[in-house]
């Protein structure tokens, strides 16, 4: 199942870097946010941030398409539509030929729920701080909340199973249900490119990997006196399809522990792990891998 893998850099971008774009509720403000770190980078001599390699081969004033141009890269593409103030409509697609259409759709049917409400005042509020880590292949977005909860969102290539698996572009988000205005929800099942079996796009599953907080263990883990992060698996039916990048998840309630965002390490890994509370209800415990991409 598993095979030798390569270790990407990652670049991250954030909030609090000289000349970051800031994300108000501003049409075009996400748009703008997600330009500046994968397509054009930001700030200049000392403080320059060079972008992430992606392409964007159509944009307006507040709207466009992402792609990777990685060779390595499925290159399919991420549609933004950013016209309303606090949140923005997403779309993937394996191709697009200009802003408004595409071949091979791959978002929510129910287009209510690709809407990614990034700013606003709804359950919490919005902070306005934001982190990006990025490759070539693909990026996650984190936006805190007032609450120490977190909105994500992932666009890119996973890191699949199947040596011969190449259409393993995986779309997902955390805004909650068709929410307008902030809402950080908790993650949805992310939707793939196209099923192994070649019946088109499919909704997948994330592995069983989340759990109530009733249900965490605490920390320090009584057993082995520590906490255990394990990867986030995406499922097509019964079957392992891929690796969901970058991001680990726990069975240690984490979030009583210390401070959500906090920089951690692992045992054996010399990365930098953002810690993450994905959920209205807290105790859904994620690492966000600063340091690296990994992919077969």
């Amino acid at each position: 199942m598993f095979s030798q893998t390569t270790k990407i850099p990652a670049k991250v971008y954030r909030s609090t870097d000289k000349d970051a774009p800031k994300l108000d509720a501003v049409a075009g403000s996400l748009k703008t946010l997600l330009k500046a770190c994968l397509v054009t980078g930001y700030g200049a001599d000392d403080s320059r941030k060079e972008p992430a390699g992606w392409a964007m081969p159509f944009e307006n004033d507040v709207s466009a398409v992402f792609r990777s141009q990685s060779p390595e890269s499925t290159k399919f593409c991420l549609q933004i539509n950013n016209e309303n103030d606090n949140y923005a409509v997403l779309g993937a697609y394996q191709r697009m030929s200009n802003l408004n259409t595409g071949t091979s759709y791959f978002g929510y049917t129910d287009i209510g729920q690709n809407h990614f409400a990034y700013a606003g005042t709804g359950s919490g509020g919005s902070t306005g701080k934001w982190l990006l880590v990025a490759c070539e292949r693909a990026f996650w977005l984190a936006i805190l909340d007032t609450n120490s909860t977190s909105l994500v969102l992932f666009f890119g290539d996973a890191r699949p199973l199947a040596p011969a698996d190449n259409t393993a572009c995986v779309f997902v988000h955390s805004n909650y249900s068709r929410a307008t205005n902030w809402d950080t929800g908790s993650l949805k099942n992310p939707m793939l490119a196209q099923a192994w079996q070649g019946s088109g796009a499919l909704m997948a599953d994330l592995g069983g990997n989340y759990y109530s907080n009733s249900n965490l263990a605490p920390y320090p883990d009584p057993i082995h006196g520590g906490f255990i992060a394990h990867e986030v698996f995406v499922m097509e039916k019964q079957t392992y399809r891929a690796v969901l990048p970058n991001l680990l998840s726990s069975m240690n309630n984490l979030r009583t522990a210390m401070p959500t965002w906090s920089i951690l390490k692992l045992d054996g890994d010399d990365a930098d792990y953002l810690l993450l509370d994905i959920s209205d209800g807290g105790g859904n415990n994620h690492l966000l891998n600063l340091s690296y991409f990994e992919y077969n």
